[in-house]
């Protein structure tokens, strides 16, 4: 996976663990604080305040509260001052205030005196504090922590915005670049889950005048694509620098199409809907099933009909006796099959080389013409049976 360090301005999923203080930190200090969530994101939060009375402020980050959660943290406070900054997970939201401090937007950073840090540093930048006074708090309840909420109301917009709104029946997995149509490289974030009747949104890119798009619905029967051809990690949250350039022949990595959307007729926010019926069906929605008194497990490959002579390859399926697989969204004319046993004997194989993890599981994009030379990794043998539009159901026998 190519990566590159992502500001706390547009930081998402994944990419925060190794910023994130716990909120056990300060445990022995004499001053809680409850912090709560009622935005529809997660939260990043900096905390400062005086340790000593008229004392610098010390200012500390990041905290992550979950969306409609609350957090309690604690610290050495010297006064009656705390001052509280947040940022949505998207970036889109802050909650500020006039108080301005130096936060390191990269990593987490514990200043003593913030007031005075010199933010002409790499990573490091001044941010708004909202002051408030704890003992003017209310707690959740009577005699408890004091408590402060942050509401979307008291959020400031930081920028321009791109909303990707979810308008069919099941959830959404989409994975997005905005762009300049004039660069040749294109930055791929994914994937964001989206419910139905909901939306995503993200800072808009200063230059940005396309929206590459390719989305999922949960069950895998539905797809929003296009004809752009980008690498994805079909697994896992991940973020590629070029995602247009890359081999693409990585474990779970496989190439998608997406859809070009011109945002010019945008200069400020831009919406896109994802509507039920300008979605693209799966050509086979395809399940196993295990007639034996025994677990098998199973390995499946296709040609990929959206990437001709492309196969791809999924496996391993454990399936207990008598019982089926979850659906699996096939979009090719014919499935590939490799079944064996606890002792590793086949049950079904055939003559078509599929690459395969023997230790894992795993998927290749493109499993007949990758060299499959790494640690675990050989070709089997795979039987192919033709399936047919639709519902499909595999009995082995």
């Amino acid at each position: 996976m190519q990566s590159k360090l992502t500001p706390v301005s547009t930081m998402v999923g994944g990419f925060w663990t190794a910023l994130l203080l716990s909120n056990a930190a300060h445990a022995a200090s004499d001053t809680k604080l409850n912090l709560c969530n009622e935005h529809e994101q997660n939260l990043y939060v900096s905390v400062a305040y005086e340790p000593e009375a008229g004392s610098p402020f010390m200012a500390r980050g990041w905290w992550s509260i979950p969306t409609k959660e609350c957090s309690e943290i604690s610290f050495p406070l010297g006064s009656d001052k705390i001052l509280l900054h947040a940022v949505s997970e998207n970036g889109a939201l802050q909650w500020v205030g006039d108080q301005k401090l130096c936060v390191n937007v990269y990593d987490k950073f514990d200043f003593e005196d913030a007031g005075a840090q010199n933010c002409a540093e790499e990573g490091l930048e001044t941010r708004g504090f909202k002051e408030l006074s704890v003992s003017a708090l209310a707690s959740l309840e009577p005699g408890e922590t004091p408590t402060y909420k942050f509401l979307p109301s008291d959020a400031v917009k930081s920028g321009s915005l791109v909303k990707i709104c979810n308008d069919s029946s099941e959830d959404a997995y989409v994975s997005f670049s905005q762009k300049s149509s004039a660069t040749t490289s294109t930055l791929v974030d994914g994937w964001f889950k989206i419910q139905p009747s909901k939306c995503y949104e993200t800072l808009r890119r200063p230059s940005a005048n396309e929206l590459l798009l390719f989305a999922q619905s949960s069950s895998g029967h539905m797809r929003w694509k296009g004809d752009v051809a980008l690498c994805t990690d079909d697994y896992d949250g991940f973020q590629f620098t070029d995602a247009q350039s890359m081999t693409c022949d990585g474990d779970n990595q496989r190439w998608q199409r997406f859809r070009k959307i011109d945002m010019t007729s945008s200069s400020t926010d831009f919406e896109y809907r994802l509507r039920g019926e300008d979605a693209q069906p799966v050509r086979s929605i395809v399940k196993i099933c295990n007639t034996r008194s025994e677990k098998l497990y199973v390995a499946t490959a296709w040609d990929n009909l959206d990437f001709p002579g492309q196969v791809v390859s999924i496996g391993w399926l454990n399936l207990e006796p008598n019982k089926c697989s979850d659906d699996l969204a096939v979009n090719g004319n014919s499935l590939l099959l490799y079944v064996d046993k606890d002792d590793g004997e086949a049950v079904i194989s055939g003559t078509t080389q599929v690459c395969v993890n023997l230790e894992d599981g795993f998927e290749f994009g493109n499993s007949t013409a990758m060299n499959c030379s790494g640690e675990d990794l050989t070709k089997l043998g795979f039987a192919s049976q033709p399936i047919a539009a639709g519902a499909v159901r595999i009995d082995i026998p």
